[in-house]
């Protein structure tokens, strides 16, 4: 009886944490940087997830790497209200951005926290996003418990160059793209002090 209890409690505090980090103006908001990042973002020889599109296809934002062309990732959950008003000014954002920017959204989870995305919630989230299939990723062997939402901007060197956990406008993201784009702002992944 006490350990259904406990493992109950530990269940409680998970999704309590996990609807926290969804909070639009959390206290989990600003810059953080991955291994991943520090390691040279899609260059880096660390291995990645094993993701596929809303079509079933294997898929990896990495593979769209161009000279010309900035990445730009958002991570959210279908159960987060945050991530569901971000991922709708993702097409807007591609479109306002033109040539120069390829959006994609990844799926962290299902309909649940902690939950499996499955093939049907990224074709759901296909409409929610308004991104074409190939640009909505998710990955169908577990849940990714990360802050969202958040932003992954990879440049055209192929290294990540920002990260950031929190909403933002599409003037925002037009914004910080324009001061990357045109040399205002150069890479921002870097090690980050430890939370107190």
């Amino acid at each position: 009886m006490y350990a259904l209890n406990g493992v109950r409690w530990v269940v409680a505090l998970g999704c309590a944490a996990a609807l926290t980090a969804c909070s639009p103006r959390g206290p989990q908001e600003g810059e953080w940087y991955s291994p991943w990042d520090l390691d040279g973002g899609c260059l880096s020889p660390m291995p990645g997830l094993q993701r596929v599109d809303a079509r079933g296809d294997a898929a990896d934002f990495c593979a769209s790497v161009q000279p010309d062309r900035w990445i730009w990732v958002v991570y959210g959950a279908p159960w987060c209200s945050s991530s569901l008003n971000q991922t709708g000014r993702m097409a807007p954002f591609e479109q306002r951005g033109g040539d120069r920017v390829r959006v994609y959204a990844v799926l962290t989870s299902g309909p649940e926290p902690l939950t499996v995305p499955q093939l049907r919630d990224a074709r759901a989230w296909v409409s929610q996003t308004g991104l074409p299939v190939q640009q909505v990723l998710f990955d169908p062997h577990e849940s990714d418990p990360r802050t969202v939402p958040q932003h992954l901007l990879i440049g055209p060197d192929g290294r990540t160059w920002w990260r950031w956990v929190g909403a933002l406008s599409v003037d925002d993201m037009l914004a910080r793209l324009d001061a990357f784009d045109s040399g205002q702002l150069g890479l921002q992944a870097r090690p980050l002090p430890a939370l107190r």
